[in-house]
């Protein structure tokens, strides 16, 4: 009987402590979040939310979107939030809210994943290298502020998500980044903005640390759109070379060559004119023009699903794509390549050459505000 006894009471105990109950204080609701977060409790964190988010995302979503962490698949999902320290506040405001501020100390993730590869090379797997590197706290770190939001519903703090808006975000997100890398950065711009000002509006749990990592991109595109003159000016420092043209290994035709960084930027991001000329001499005009990117490094952290790797000063690397224009075109014109837009790299995301932890971000003591970017 008494060992019974002590069993309904372990489990009235652990019942108590997540279900956020009339006597429990803002911060013990906000710090029994934090700690099935920390334990892979994700059932418990789900149970916390408001009754609004529990029915806008089933569980099976909300594993997709787990609020205070950072947007990667499930494969990197455990690692990554195991390599994350949270330092909780004190709760601020009155009423029926209460925002508890949550230092945060994570994987600078873009960072890390050209680290990775520049250590490895273009070739290498660089998934164990990865998890060694955040198994072993060796890795490039952000530090940021968010927030746990709660709310009071029947009588009980409730942490909120606000779904729908963090959804708008990503979706914004997305937008921008497609621009980006369709060359269209003004756009990009507008859609970061946009995404930022839907988490702005909303004010719920992991928002500001969302708008902290959108910001960092946006920063780094409107850097890019600042560098325009400097970027087009470093043309002239990327030499092409061996250029030909022949049948990929998918047996369509191709143009194949190498480019060259003579100058002294790293370089994200190449993009090429492919342009078709016919006639001789004075008759000679072109017909058509398509367009390649040989070379992309993505801005994002990409789960190493690509290869991020800036073309630095010095290397020469081969490149190849297959042809777009119509084949009777292709059978009657000759093609002419030539370097059309450049992206130079950014210093902030420059791979880390010293080993160690190394953090970067907001002060902890002030909030981190979108588009910040301190050293």
């Amino acid at each position: 009987m008494r060992g019974a006894r002590l069993c309904r009471a372990s489990i009235l105990v652990t019942a108590m402590l997540f279900a956020g109950c009339t006597w429990q204080s803002p911060r013990t609701v906000a710090q029994n979040y934090l700690t099935a977060l920390e334990q892979r409790q994700y059932e418990q964190c789900y149970l916390m939310l408001t009754e609004v988010d529990r029915e806008a995302y089933p569980r099976e979503r909300f594993l997709t979107a787990v609020p205070l962490t950072q947007d990667v698949t499930r494969r990197w999902f455990w690692p990554v939030l195991k390599a994350t320290d949270f330092d909780l506040g004190e709760p601020q405001g009155q009423g029926l809210r209460r925002i508890v501020p949550v230092k945060v100390k994570a994987p600078d993730l873009a960072r890390l994943e050209r680290t990775i590869n520049a250590m490895i090379g273009l070739d290498a797997d660089p998934v164990p290298a990865a998890r060694h590197a955040l198994s072993s706290g060796d890795f490039p770190a952000l530090s940021y502020l968010d927030d746990i939001v709660l709310v009071k519903e029947h009588h009980r703090w409730r942490v909120r998500a606000d779904f729908p808006a963090r959804e708008r975000a990503a979706d914004l997100r997305r937008h921008a980044l497609d621009s980006y890398y369709g060359g269209s950065y003004a756009q990009a711009v507008g859609y970061y903005r946009d995404a930022i000002t839907a988490l702005d509006r909303s004010e719920a749990t992991g928002g500001w640390g969302l708008k902290y990592l959108y910001g960092r991109e946006l920063h780094e595109i409107e850097t890019i759109v600042a560098q325009r003159a400097v970027a087009l000016a470093y043309d002239d420092k990327l030499k092409l070379s061996d250029i030909g043209m022949r049948m990929s290994a998918a047996g369509r035709p191709a143009i194949f060559g190498k480019i060259a960084n003579n100058g002294d930027r790293p370089v994200d991001s190449v993009r090429m004119n492919v342009t078709f000329y016919q006639g001789h001499g004075a008759d000679r005009r072109d017909v058509f023009v398509e367009q390649h990117v040989p070379i992309a490094t993505p801005l994002q952290f990409s789960d190493f699903s690509l290869r991020a790797l800036p073309l630095m000063p010095g290397e020469t690397r081969n490149f190849g794509f297959e042809l777009k224009a119509p084949i009777d075109t292709q059978r009657s014109a000759d093609p002419y390549v030539t370097v059309s837009d450049v992206v130079l790299t950014q210093p902030d995301l420059m791979p880390s050459t010293e080993s160690g932890a190394r953090t970067k971000g907001a002060s902890p003591t002030a909030r981190a505000t979108a588009g910040d970017n301190e050293d």
